[in-house]
């Protein structure tokens, strides 16, 4: 996954206004790109297949403070999301790390709700079409970018144009390379498409990353399975 701190700059304006003084402001914007980062750096581990390199950024994430000045609003959301990054560092499992930065997802948004924050994301064209799988590929990094974006907006309508996209956009078996009596490829392929019908139908947060938590997981599960994890 490939996020850009760049398309974060709007996030905290309307939390931050009349709320801290403008320095503090640009701290606590600046702390909050710092933590988005650290998270898709959890991320990409994740879909790669790497429980250790899960480790360093949830470290960072556990163990840094709040900037001075965060508003007494934010701290319960933020430590919710201290306290799944500390699940992410004592989880065995991908599938538990997954769960645990879907979590963090679930902190997000419920900061930005609380605190009225309209959140902006730019307009990020979807992917062309083909039976190809790197096009394929693509088009479902670009749903799990539109479900993570809806999901810690937190943004209804977003979540369902990235669900939309990964049912619309299920992986053939051709496509893959996966022989016919690949079945354990298949029936991942299989789930992926599943969970995204699941996700067009769900509005609650809890329901979003329980959906999230296991896309990525199997996402991971697949590529390793295909020899596209860690080392391949």
């Amino acid at each position: 996954m490939k996020y850009s701190t760049a398309r974060l700059s709007v996030f905290f304006a309307a939390s931050l206004l009349g709320a801290v003084s403008v320095a503090q402001g640009s701290d606590l914007v600046d702390q909050m790109h710092e933590r988005y980062e650290r998270i898709f750096q959890i991320q990409s581990a994740i879909v790669s297949g790497s429980l250790d390199n899960t480790r360093a950024p949830a470290r960072w994430l556990a163990e840094h403070e709040p900037t001075a000045g965060m508003p007494e609003t934010w701290t319960e959301p933020f430590e919710a999301m201290r306290a799944a990054a500390r699940d992410v560092l004592s989880a065995e499992d991908l599938p538990s790390v997954a769960s645990a930065t879907s979590r963090i997802g679930i902190a997000c948004g419920s900061c930005h709700e609380a605190n009225d924050v309209s959140i902006e994301f730019d307009y990020v064209k979807p992917p062309p079409d083909t039976e190809n799988a790197r096009p394929h590929m693509q088009r479902h990094q670009w749903a799990a970018d539109r479900m993570w974006e809806g999901l810690i907006g937190p943004i209804n309508y977003v979540w369902r144009q990235g669900a939309t996209m990964l049912f619309e956009s299920p992986l053939k078996p051709h496509a893959m390379d996966a022989e016919d009596g690949d079945e354990e490829v298949l029936a991942m392929s299989r789930r992926i498409h599943q969970l995204a019908g699941n996700a067009t139908t769900v509005s609650e947060p809890a329901d979003k990353a329980e959906i999230y938590a296991e896309f990525l997981a199997t996402c991971a599960a697949c590529h390793n399975a295909m020899d596209e994890g860690p080392g391949h």
